[in-house]
């Protein structure tokens, strides 16, 4: 969990002090705190998520090109995840 909240707090300061502006009434002036960046992460959901390639792509490579960029397929198969609890 210490190691967790490093890794927040590192990503946090690398990323600048827009998501503070964003969630705080108070003006940005530097890296969070580490109770800070403790209050942040209890506050974001559990991610639960995996890798995606749509079941129409041979490849990730393909999954991206023109000619078989599928996106009505990428589109009901992520909502499907996101049915399941993915966010």
């Amino acid at each position: 969990m210490k190691r967790h909240l490093t890794l927040v707090a590192a990503w946090l300061w690398l990323c600048g002090t827009a998501l503070a502006a964003e969630t705080s009434s108070e003006p940005a002036c530097g890296p969070w705190s580490p109770e800070q960046a403790r209050t942040w992460c209890a506050a974001q959901p559990w991610l639960v998520g995996c890798d995606f390639l749509p079941s129409t792509a041979v490849n990730d490579v393909e999954m991206w090109q023109a000619d078989t960029f599928d996106a009505a397929t990428i589109e009901r198969e992520l909502d499907g995840a996101r049915d399941l609890g993915f966010n």
